[in-house]
């Protein structure tokens, strides 16, 4: 499971949760994480879902999606943990060589 920190309506109660995904996408996850960071998700007034990840030493999320709440926050976290992972992980391996 991937952990994302939830702020729930109507208050902005914060509470623990997850999405869980292929084995794959939460390795990914976890290098990610690894980096400094956290993923957190929303449900706005809208109805639609905001998921984000929040950079240790960042002023602003370093990334964001707004998607419609369903099947559509699924591929939503997949694709922001590869573009993440594309991002900060493979970039720190590059330093690597």
């Amino acid at each position: 499971m991937i952990p994302f920190t939830q702020f729930l309506m109507p208050d902005g109660r914060i509470r623990d949760g997850g999405f869980k995904r292929s084995a794959e996408i939460e390795k990914m996850a976890a290098e990610v994480l690894d980096t400094g960071g956290r993923f957190t998700s929303e449900m706005l007034s809208t109805g639609e879902i905001s998921i984000a990840y929040e950079k240790q030493g960042e002023d602003q999320d370093v990334e964001v999606d707004v998607v419609k709440n369903g099947p559509e926050v699924l591929g939503a976290v997949d694709r922001m943990v590869k573009k993440l992972h594309d991002r900060f992980v493979e970039k720190e391996g590059d330093d690597d060589k």
